[in-house]
């Protein structure tokens, strides 16, 4: 299971949840889950860009510290 949430003025707004990606451990299930939210967050910062909204989007969070070692 890993998944990610995109949180803007205090609402998500873009969430993604996996429950059945083949992994052989948990540290690469929330490596893999925080690399696809961050190729997300480069498309919506482009998005943003766009419509000339001005919100930086600079904070990832990762609640596996072996994943968060690896990256």
């Amino acid at each position: 299971m890993a998944g990610y949430v995109f949180i803007m003025c205090g609402a998500p707004i873009l969430w993604c949840y996996k429950e059945s990606l083949l992994t052989l451990s948990l540290c690469e299930a929330e490596y893999i889950a925080a690399s696809m939210g961050a190729c997300q967050i480069l498309s919506l910062e482009n998005l943003m860009s766009e419509m000339k909204i001005r919100e930086e989007l600079k904070k990832m969070l990762i609640d596996n510290k072996s994943s968060h070692k690896l990256g």
